[in-house]
């Protein structure tokens, strides 16, 4: 008997391994986690912006130095119009009013309006400003439409 005993570890490893491999089919893997999510996922917290905090904005960057919005006292003509925001939208069907003035903030240079040029409106805009910001600054922009 005292033979045996030298191999009584490995036996009961070898029986360890062999029960963990019950049922698994070859080849698939094992995990703690679901791999189908029943019923809806939890919604992230939604913050509402705010079309006041979006005229400081407009007003705080610089918007008004190039773009006529009436609802801020501006009139300048080196940019778009903005109060004609819903036509542009229309024009460049890139989704909602909501879509198109966000999407133009962040990436100034994919639509632009006939008659005007490319790069004269500063791209960093979605770096500088904070998420809320973008979100205030697309609420005022919108706000009435």
């Amino acid at each position: 008997m005292r033979r045996l005993a030298p191999f009584a570890p490995l036996a009961v490893l070898v029986l360890l391994l062999t029960g963990c491999s019950v049922g698994v089919p070859n080849g698939s893997v094992v995990s703690a986690t679901p791999s189908e999510v029943v019923g809806k996922p939890p919604k992230a917290p939604t913050v509402k912006a705010d079309p006041a905090a979006g005229k400081v904005v407009f007003t705080t960057v610089g918007c008004s130095a190039c773009h006529t919005f009436t609802p801020a006292g501006s009139s300048s003509h080196v940019g778009p119009d903005l109060d004609n925001l819903a036509e542009y939208a229309k024009a460049a069907n890139q989704g909602t009013l909501a879509e198109f003035v966000k999407d133009s903030i962040l990436d100034p240079n994919g639509y632009i309006e006939h008659g005007f040029q490319p790069g004269v409106m500063p791209p960093n805009y979605g770096q500088s400003l904070k998420p809320q910001q973008i979100d205030n600054l697309v609420a005022f922009l919108t706000q009435g439409t």
